[in-house]
């Protein structure tokens, strides 16, 4: 069934013509794909000579700044209210300022492949947010994913191979905390009256998320390595979040979410943590025991049971970068 369905699907492409579009289409999704996935990997990089807040200071602020411009250029700035401004910068904080920076700390004790790995599970803390929220239990087909979930969350937790100090759990603390608050911000965007504009949305959410940051470096971490003594991986790592990392593919997140079904988009979740181990195998000398494996296709197989659920409409359907 599986090769008569690849079979058929050569043959419709090899007798259509792709259009512009098509190929706009595919590359969005490649990029969301593959950047996203090896966003955890560079940061594991850039926080090696940089602290993480401070890391995440400098990435929200310059990728805000050409995310705008790249909106007025195009024509698709929109003024917000003074609501829809705050309720994007408030978000932003969650997201970005404590959301992606708490990830950017934890890549400092645990691998860029296992981080991903357990950041997939975020949909299983959006059901839980939102049962607690709605007090209104998920579906049959939901519980299945979560119990999945769970169970792939042990396994890959569990495993004394990847543990080499007790830096470790603390590292994915900071991750548990980090999808806790993705999670909150995910309801409250579902929820509330945001910048139309998603180049303002998202310019706004990093400003704030920058802010944040910033005032965190500046009173709890030690002084920074100045520009001109940074490392080539450390500036490489730092133009690929900036670029690649934010400005692109929010860009390209944008442009498939009017032109595909969210479902169609979501499948990034699943795409991400896979690029994101096999990067860290190829570059980074991270392991992936047989039980990651394991654990990853448990825990992939509850959320796709979780994101297609009968009452899927229920689960903020908005992605986010989460690094």
């Amino acid at each position: 069934m599986i090769n008569t369905t690849f079979a058929a699907s050569l043959i419709y492409f090899s007798v259509k013509k792709l259009t512009r579009e098509d190929w706009l289409i595919a590359g969005a999704f490649l990029t969301i794909y593959v950047v996203w996935g090896a966003t955890y990997l560079f940061v594991s990089f850039a926080v090696r000579q940089l602290s993480p807040f401070y890391l995440s200071s400098i990435r929200f602020l310059l990728a805000a700044i050409i995310l705008f411009l790249i909106g007025i250029i195009l024509g698709k700035v929109q003024k917000p209210s003074r609501k829809q401004a705050a309720n994007a910068l408030g978000v932003g904080v969650f997201f970005l300022g404590v959301g992606a920076t708490g990830v950017a700390w934890a890549l400092k004790t645990v691998d860029s492949g296992f981080a991903a790995l357990l950041i997939s599970a975020e949909p299983l803390m959006v059901v839980f947010m939102l049962w607690a929220v709605n007090r209104k239990p998920p579906s049959v087909l939901s519980f299945f994913g979560i119990a999945l979930g769970m169970l792939g969350i042990y396994l890959l937790v569990s495993q004394r191979q990847i543990v080499v100090s007790t830096d470790h759990w603390w590292g994915v603390l900071a991750i548990i905390i980090s999808m806790i608050c993705w999670g909150a911000g995910s309801i409250f965007i579902s929820r509330s009256d945001m910048p139309k504009s998603p180049f303002v949305n998202n310019s706004l959410q990093m400003l704030s998320g920058c802010v944040f940051a910033f005032l965190v470096s500046y009173f709890t971490e030690p002084a920074q390595v100045s520009v001109s003594a940074w490392s080539a991986m450390t500036i490489y790592s730092v133009l690929f979040l900036v670029l690649l990392g934010s400005a692109l593919a929010f860009s390209a997140f944008n442009y498939l979410l009017t032109k595909v079904s969210p479902e169609k988009v979501a499948t990034g979740t699943y795409v991400n943590p896979v690029v994101a181990l096999i990067l860290g195998w190829l570059f980074n000398g991270e392991v992936i025991p047989l039980q990651s494996i394991l654990a990853a296709s448990i825990m992939l197989t509850g959320v796709y049971f979780i994101n297609t659920a009968k009452k899927r409409k229920l689960i903020p359907r908005r992605m986010r970068s989460k690094v």
